[in-house]
């Protein structure tokens, strides 16, 4: 583009600027380019209103799937969660009791909430099958969208997603967008009241992109958004880093497992730091 119209003026412009993408910038020969980056100061995402944010309410949910995995409530560093797991960072793969328990996690957040609509991030194809199929055994209408859909199977997706509510008569039913690698952008979708990372995003450019429909111009709209963190794959990591860069503080959501014959998924040792029920806070 540049070799073939030298005297083209051209502005680029992205809500992220990852390293790769400025060491690609510096690559290309330019004449004179100017760049300009707006500073990170946390308004995309920070949860306190004083500092031009949009009262968006962001919580961690610590599951402890692997053996000996414990929280340290004092483990906090600089923004951080203060929560560590089994092989702090360690990039084990989840057994299969932990993925069915990650599911169990997930349906009881579900159970526990009352929206119309709700956004849930995978972190691959296989993830995003399990949770629509968990999701509709519960009763709920789950709308699967990924990178390998078509455009038009990603518009019809979106426009179901988006569709008016349930038929007259029939009871309210949530909707879940369940997206594995596809951005979903406002206006597209817009003032969504939950947003799950199921899985954690690869890199922490991807979280705003992930939460931005939670985000309203109105504090009273503003969503919720729970990151699921487990003590494998660097989920703790990832959540600092996190924090970090947007400069935020997610605080725990704590929940009591409803099932008796198996074992919690939730780490006991870390005490609940926002109510009970998401009802108060959505």
């Amino acid at each position: 583009m540049t070799s073939g119209t030298p005297e083209r003026q051209t502005a680029l412009f992205s809500n992220t600027v990852p390293q790769d993408v400025l060491n690609l910038a510096n690559s290309i020969q330019l004449r004179e380019p100017v760049r300009v980056l707006v500073r990170r100061d946390g308004n995309v995402t920070h949860t306190d209103t004083t500092h031009g944010a949009r009262g968006l309410r962001q919580f961690y949910l610590y599951l402890a799937f692997t053996a000996g995995a414990r929280a340290d409530p004092n483990a906090g560093s600089a923004g951080g969660a203060g929560i560590i797991g089994s092989g702090r960072g360690a990039t084990s793969a989840e057994t299969a009791q932990a993925r069915e328990w990650k599911l169990d996690a997930l349906t009881d957040l579900f159970d526990d909430i009352e929206v119309a609509q709700a956004i849930v991030h995978v972190g691959g194809l296989n993830s995003l099958e399990s949770v629509v199929f968990k999701l509709v055994s519960r009763g709920l209408e789950a709308v699967p969208l990924h990178g390998d859909m078509n455009a038009g199977t990603k518009l019809a997706a979106l426009n179901k997603f988006r569709g008016s509510n349930n038929p007259i008569g029939r009871p309210p039913i949530t909707r879940v967008l369940v997206v594995y690698d596809v951005q979903v952008k406002a206006p597209d979708v817009h003032q969504v009241p939950l947003v799950i990372n199921y899985d954690l995003p690869k890199a922490v450019e991807e979280y705003a992109h992930r939460v931005a429909p939670a985000i309203s111009s109105s504090y009273s709209r503003a969503g919720v958004v729970i990151n699921f963190v487990t003590a494998t794959g660097g989920d703790v990591e990832m959540l600092r880093s996190i924090e970090c860069f947007y400069k935020i503080k997610c605080v725990s959501y704590f929940a009591q497992v409803s099932s008796t014959t198996s074992p919690s998924y939730i780490d006991p040792i870390l005490q609940p730091e926002v109510p009970m029920s998401l009802r108060d806070v959505i």
